[in-house]
């Protein structure tokens, strides 16, 4: 500032100087007309000394002005005040400069809230007590089914239910509305909350269809309802034969497939073992399986042989099933006086046998066709019966496709080999060691990967 201080005081002293010779003049009886002159200097003297002083504060009030107005315009002082006022005006333009890009950065923010805003899938209404709307986002016009509007009394003239519902609700409160839009039924959640903004003041309501969220809640009954059926299926305990070891288990998935396995006590000491598989998931795959139970069991009891009994499972399950619907199963009969395993199949997976003297693993397989898909005669043709001898040690494996088709996050299957290779390796384990270790087996290898199917696994061992 030295260098205004300096030009002030000459200004200053050059304005006292004209004062004292106006004055020497004017008491010393000269012409008037000097006065006049002397005077007008004076007075052109502090003009130029009040706006030299001045004009600080003019561009001060300029820059607080444009601060004001969003105008950030550059401010420029004058070059004659001197290289202080230069400092100033570089101050000032650095103030003016980061205005400049907090207003920026500031208006990137709001243009990406908005974006967002636009965009998020629940609606978002916001008027003021006027009735004006502010906001109403994407989400809010496809609920609604309505284009651009701008107050909410077009909107009651659509649905003046809802607009009575949305000029109701208070900060913090929660209802639910049933809307038809476009032919559709959404239920929604309407949420609300309020403001103030530049006196007035605003109510945002934000719209959420919950329509999914209850088909979603209604799925898990169901499946919770379908689980318990399941289990209702599945034997208490095994079952204890002389001479063998049995071993049967089940893990349900999330979503119930429809796994049935059963152990029925038959005349002359003989065991009926049965495994089954629903074609399909949920609720109707285990009212279905609940239902395949029950005509088997009306069978099974009749001392018939295997294939005897799923020809005549086959016959009722044709007329109670729609049409793409069956059900796979295998059905054994063991006879631990003759030591031999009788065997029929319907489209279920093979079992799988070895022996004591013998590492290799055989595939069990006689023909078949699924339960519920022909109506008798090219089933009851197709069908086969298989009967083998068992020796000591001997092992036969019953399993439904939830273990061979386990997959893991590269979507590769567990597959026949594993399980033969699995069974190879740990055959001399105990029986029901054996069971849950080739269960964990399948599920180390998927992984994270979610269950997405029942696995069962029967493990019959003659001691």
């Amino acid at each position: 500032m030295k260098k205004f201080h300096i030009g002030l005081i000459i200004r200053v002293l050059v304005l006292t100087a004209t004062i004292f010779l106006l004055a020497y003049i004017y008491f010393n009886n000269h012409l008037a007309a000097t006065e006049i002159i002397i005077s007008a200097l004076i007075i052109i003297q502090v003009y130029l000394l009040t706006r030299y002083v001045n004009v600080t504060n003019y561009e001060l009030t300029k820059f607080f002005n444009s601060v004001k107005h969003s105008d950030f315009s550059r401010i420029i002082m004058p070059k004659e005040l001197g290289s202080s006022f230069k400092e100033l005006n570089k101050a000032l333009s650095n103030v003016i400069n980061q205005f400049r890009a907090t207003r920026s950065e500031t208006e990137e923010h709001f243009q990406y809230l908005q974006t967002i805003v636009k965009q998020v899938g629940t609606g978002l209404i916001s008027f003021n007590d006027k009735g004006e709307i502010s906001l109403l986002n994407e989400s809010a016009k496809r609920i609604l089914n309505i284009s651009e509007i701008k107050n909410m009394h077009t909107l009651a003239n659509v649905n003046p239910e809802f607009v009575n519902i949305l000029n109701k609700i208070g900060t913090g409160e929660h209802e639910l509305f049933k809307l038809s839009s476009n032919g559709k039924e959404m239920n929604l959640s309407i949420y609300a909350s309020e403001f103030k903004l530049r006196g007035d003041m605003y109510k945002l309501v934000s719209l959420q269809d919950i329509r999914n969220e209850l088909e979603r809640e209604r799925l898990g009954r169901e499946l919770e309802i379908a689980r318990q059926l399941q289990l209702r299926l599945l034997p208490e305990k095994n079952p204890s034969v002389e001479g063998y070891t049995i071993q049967g288990f089940c893990l349900p998935a999330k979503e119930v497939g429809g796994d049935y396995y059963d152990f029925i006590e038959l005349a002359e000491n003989k065991l009926g073992i049965v495994i089954g598989d629903v074609a399909g998931k949920g609720l109707p795959a285990a009212i279905y399986m609940t239902l395949t139970k029950g005509i088997f069991l009306s069978f099974a009891k009749t001392n018939i042989s295997p294939k005897e009994a799923l020809i005549k499972v086959n016959q009722l399950l044709y007329q109670s099933l729609r049409r793409g619907s069956f059900v796979t199963m295998c059905f054994a009969i063991l006879d631990n006086q003759r030591n031999e395993l009788t065997i029929a199949r319907a489209g279920h997976e093979p079992l799988l046998y070895t022996s004591d003297d013998n590492s290799e693993i055989k595939e069990i397989r006689p023909k078949g066709l699924g339960l519920g898909l022909e109506e008798g005669k090219i089933f009851e043709s197709d069908i086969e019966e298989e009967t083998i001898k068992l020796n000591e040690k001997d092992l036969i494996i019953f399993y439904t496709d939830g273990v061979s088709d386990s997959r893991d996050s590269s979507l590769n299957n567990y597959g026949i080999k594993r399980i033969k290779d699995f069974i190879t390796k740990n055959k001399d384990l105990p029986v029901t060691q054996l069971v849950t270790e080739t269960i964990h087996d399948v599920r180390n290898f998927s992984g994270s990967t979610p269950q997405y199917d029942d696995m069962t696994l029967i493990a019959v061992k003659r001691q």
